[in-house]
């Protein structure tokens, strides 16, 4: 349902952005649909999530594409890990579209 509101938060935003979760067909649709950028859910001891960032980031096809880790809470570390981790920022939930948009804006212009 959290992913839901987030669908519904970027579907009027200018740029494309996709929302993506483990039970999708993920790594065939984000190099099929080229977006703007990723939001993807982020939690620190799940080493699922850290495995698949690295993949997206040196894939020559995906590894442009900014991604927003999207996460419950931040510890004190991830604010200076993220970016060694390979997201371009992120975002703590819950969100609001103006968050969304702010924060887009600055990984993409």
């Amino acid at each position: 349902e959290e992913e839901d509101v987030l669908r519904t938060q970027i579907a009027g935003l200018k740029q494309k952005t996709v929302v993506i979760n483990f039970f999708d067909r993920v790594e065939e649709y984000v190099r099929s649909s080229r977006p703007s950028a990723i939001i993807m859910a982020y939690e620190a001891n799940q080493k699922i999530y850290t495995d698949y960032i690295r993949k997206l980031k040196q894939d020559p096809v995906t590894r442009e594409i900014p991604v927003l880790a999207l996460v419950a809470r931040v510890d004190e570390n991830f604010p200076v890990t993220y970016k060694r981790l390979g997201f371009a920022g992120y975002l703590v939930k819950p969100i609001n579209k103006y968050d969304l948009e702010t924060k887009l804006q600055e990984v993409l212009y």
